[in-house]
């Protein structure tokens, strides 16, 4: 079994571009991080990988084009009940309430986390590149 250490987009300064109204001039505004901390993720195979897509009624037609049976919403909801068995450890800090966060259940208790919940989601079922520093 290998793990990775996860730092999801909440924890990271986000910059976007926006235009000021008062100038018109597109201006980088900093997003401060919302959470602190990381998740460790076990990371699945490729057989689980592509079993994930066949429970979310995900096909592959014979021209290679991907179809989807479901809705997104629907497909989301599959893929956050399927990452649940790959989270190996939570250590999250929401910078707002001062609350930690130490397992999917906080997480899935915490308005604020439901962005984390389906960026880990779509890792798991897609796959993500294994650091070097990934253990097994």
């Amino acid at each position: 079994m290998k793990t990775v250490e996860f730092i999801p987009s909440a924890c990271k300064v986000q910059t976007v571009e926006q235009i000021n109204p008062e100038t018109g001039a597109t201006e980088v505004v900093e997003i401060q991080p919302k959470f602190e901390g990381k998740i460790i993720l076990i990371v699945p195979t490729n057989e689980q990988r592509m079993s994930f897509l066949e429970h979310m009624g995900v096909e592959i037609g014979a021209d290679g084009k991907v179809e989807q049976k479901l809705s997104n919403i629907a497909i989301l909801r599959k893929m956050i009940h399927i990452s649940k068995d790959h989270y190996k450890e939570v250590a999250l800090k929401n910078l707002v309430t001062g609350e930690e966060l130490k397992s999917f259940d906080d997480l899935n208790y915490d308005d604020a986390a439901s962005e984390i919940m389906s960026e880990v989601a779509t890792v798991v079922v897609q796959g993500f590149k294994i650091p070097k520093n990934s253990k097994a």
